[in-house]
């Protein structure tokens, strides 16, 4: 991967090239440990949260569609949109538990089952977090509360973003409000 990633940047193909990546706020970074050290003006594109509309439609397809769910589904979308936020990693949180509990009911929708789905999903949100959080420099007990506080926090549509992308940076830093006030209080 290092040798190809190399040749893109530096031109050295025999036709033109465009590499799209996606990935988190660390793909720079990772593009940075395979000596890719300067990136094009505008290159790199910063994607928020789905709006309402679209998380929504998103989990009714998948609901309807690979759930095959035989009932109306919006007393489940509801509740998974009150855990997603529009975030895609959070909602493939909910989804997954979602299909599984479609799936072994053949489509039927139950308040357990909904429970089930949100019980897994907040757990996979975690998870997801704790990975993110690994790699941090420091005390990784402030960067998952750091993680779970922009994971709780309500829609507030584009600052939502904003405010995650903040924390995230700060907490690479040390600087965050949770990693200055110490473990002990926050």
């Amino acid at each position: 991967m290092h040798i190809v990633v190399n040749a893109i940047h530096n031109g050295e193909l025999e036709r033109p090239v465009i590499l799209i990546a996606t990935g988190l706020g660390t793909t720079e970074e990772a593009f940075g440990t395979l000596g890719v050290s300067r990136f094009a003006k505008h290159c790199i594109v910063e994607l928020g949260p789905l709006g309402k509309e679209a998380e929504c439609a998103v989990l009714h397809d998948w609901l309807t569609r690979d759930g095959k769910a035989t009932r109306d589904t919006t007393v489940w979308i509801d509740a998974i949109t009150q855990e997603t936020y529009g975030w895609p990693q959070h909602i493939l949180s909910y989804v997954e538990p979602a299909l599984d509990q479609l799936h072994a009911n053949n489509g039927v929708m139950t308040a357990e089952g909904l429970n089930t789905v949100l019980e897994e999903g907040r757990t996979g949100r975690v998870a997801y977090y704790k990975q993110r959080a690994k790699d941090l420099a420091y005390d990784s007990a402030i960067a998952s509360r750091n993680c779970r506080e922009c994971s709780a926090w309500g829609k507030g549509g584009a600052r939502r973003y904003h405010d995650v992308s903040n924390t995230r940076s700060r907490c690479r830093k040390g600087t965050g409000y949770l990693a200055q006030r110490g473990p002990a209080q926050a």
